[in-house]
């Protein structure tokens, strides 16, 4: 079940100065505004919009992962992106004034912060930074898509499943914490990349031969020499390619 609680100005001030990122997307934000902050939780597996639904809040992932997935004709899902700590959900469809695009589900325990779209509206058009942010971001989700329709017509699967998790890596604060853990079961990398189950174990056995990740409890373990390595293979690729 999931627990969605309306928190205090306080209690939104202690999640703003526990987050650097977010301390500084929200410099310009004014006391009355961060009074309609909602905090909502969601266990793994609960679906934070429906493709399709009517759009009432935009959210911004605190803590956890999001699973962002299109249902196709046939009725099975197909999962585009994975998305971490800092990304705004609702960022196109506020600004087509569209219902969301499409389903956004939880794959493990995740925080994020809900503003009703009209206040949120309001609030950035006044706010220079933020929409830099969402730019920022935008503009992102472009190129990442760019990168997909790329690799899905030229590259091995090798290279996209190198590409997925360095995408991943890419939300890694080495600094922090040595090692990076990525939950994503082998059921979930296929769906992403429109792949069959055993093609991404055929590859995922290869490169675990080759260190560039340890498996422990079911889940991946990576490091900064990972992510290095990774990174190495790409640009093999790439310059082999083209």
């Amino acid at each position: 079940m999931r627990t969605e609680l309306r928190t205090d100005t306080d209690s939104i001030e202690r999640i703003i100065q526990g987050h650097g990122w977010l301390k500084e997307m929200f410099e310009e934000l004014p006391k009355q505004v961060q009074n309609c902050w909602e905090v909502r939780r969601f266990h793994p597996g609960e679906t934070v919009c429906d493709q399709a639904s009517d759009m009432v809040y935009v959210y911004i992932l605190i803590s956890g992962e999001l699973a962002v997935e299109r249902k196709l004709s046939d009725g099975k899902m197909f999962r585009l992106a994975m998305l971490m700590p800092g990304d705004v959900i609702g960022d196109i469809e506020i600004s087509l004034d569209m219902p969301f695009i499409n389903q956004v589900e939880t794959t493990r325990e995740s925080t994020l912060l809900a503003l009703d779209k009209q206040r949120f509206k309001k609030w950035v058009i006044n706010s220079p930074a933020f929409l830099h942010r969402l730019n920022d971001q935008l503009a992102n989700k472009l190129f990442q898509q760019g990168r997909k329709t790329l690799e899905n017509s030229f590259y091995s699967m090798e290279h996209k499943l190198l590409a997925y998790f360095y995408e991943a890596l890419g939300h890694a604060d080495f600094q922090k914490k040595p090692v990076f853990e990525l939950f994503a079961t082998r059921e979930e990398m296929a769906r992403q990349l429109g792949v069959a189950v055993r093609s991404v174990n055929r590859i995922m056995k290869m490169l675990k031969e080759e260190k560039l990740f340890v498996v422990k409890k079911g889940r991946l373990l990576f490091t900064q020499q990972s992510k290095q390595s990774i990174e190495q293979k790409l640009n093999s690729s790439n310059r082999a390619m083209f």
